[in-house]
C-alpha cells in the first residue's frame, strides 16, 4: 500500500520502481579484493603483513567503490531518514555474505555518539548489522564499544587530520568484556572506509580493554579515495 501510495522513485535518475534501478545499479562497481592500509590487491582483502600496525585489523571487507552513485543511497539514508533505503542496500550485498564466515563472530556497528543517534533517530550500521545478523549465524552487540565524545567529519580532512580527528573518542565497556570472551572474533561494522583510521581506532580500544590481540576484521559497504599522507 505504501508502495503504491508513494511509489519508490531512483535517488540518481527518478525512474520509478527502485531506490536505485537496473540501469543505475551498474554505477555501483565492486571493489577488487584489497589491502585496507594501502589499497593494493590482496587475497581475500587480508591486511598485508608489511601494511599491520599494532591495532590493524586482520581484513576488512568493501562491497563497492564510493561515487556519486554510492552517495546518493548513503546520504539518503543517513541523512534524510529513509530506513528502507537501508534495507534496499541490504537486499543488493545479501548473497555477498554466503562467502564470509561468521562463525562463532560478534558484529559491532560503528558508534555514533548519543546525540547524534537521538538527533537521527537511529544508528545506520545498527541497522545494517542486524539485518545481517538475522541471515547468518553471528550475534549483535550495540553497547561494548561507545562513542563518548563528538569529532568533526573525517570527509573534509587529509590522512594525517583523519587520524587525529579519531583519536581517544571511543570507550569499551568493559563491564561487557565476561560476554565478549566467548566470541572467537570481532567484525566491526561500517558504511564508508577511507583511511581506515576509525575503525583501527576502535581496535585499539578492542585490543587494551581486552587485554589481548583477538580477531578483528571489518564490513565496509563503500571504499572511499584518500590524500596521501602531507610530506
Amino acid at each position: 500500500m505504501l508502495d503504491f501510495l508513494f511509489p519508490k522513485e531512483c535517488l540518481v535518475c527518478s525512474k520509478t520502481g527502485l531506490w536505485l534501478c537496473k540501469t543505475c545499479q551498474k554505477n555501483l562497481y565492486p571493489t577488487l579484493p584489497n589491502c585496507y592500509m594501502c589499497k593494493k590487491l590482496s587475497n581475500n582483502f587480508k591486511t598485508h603483513s608489511q601494511c599491520v600496525k599494532a591495532n590493524s585489523l586482520e581484513s576488512v571487507i568493501t562491497l563497492w567503490k564510493y561515487n556519486e552513485c554510492s552517495k546518493k543511497l548513503i546520504h539518503n539514508f543517513k541523512y534524510k531518514n529513509r530506513f528502507q533505503v537501508g534495507n534496499f542496500l541490504f537486499s543488493l550485498f545479501e548473497s555477498k555474505l554466503k562467502k564470509i564466515n561468521f562463525e562463532n563472530s560478534l558484529l559491532i556497528p560503528l558508534p555514533s555518539h548519543r546525540k547524534k543517534t537521538l538527533e537521527r533517530g537511529f544508528n545506520p550500521t545498527e541497522i545494517l548489522c542486524n539485518l545481517i545478523a538475522q541471515k547468518v549465524n553471528a550475534q549483535v552487540n550495540t553497547n561494548f564499544v561507545f562513542k563518548k565524545q563528538e569529532n568533526i567529519s573525517q570527509a573534509s580532512l587529509d590522512y594525517c587530520e583523519r587520524e587525529k580527528n579519531v583519536e581517544n573518542i571511543f570507550e569499551v565497556n568493559t563491564n561487557l568484556i565476561p560476554k565478549i570472551d566467548k566470541y572467537s572474533k570481532i567484525i566491526i561494522m561500517d558504511d564508508i572506509i577511507t583511511t581506515g583510521a576509525t575503525i583501527s581506532e576502535i581496535a585499539k580500544e578492542i585490543n587494551e580493554a581486552l587485554g589481548k590481540k583477538v580477531v578483528l576484521k571489518g564490513i565496509c559497504l563503500f571504499q572511499g579515495s584518500f590524500r596521501k599522507k602531507k610530506q
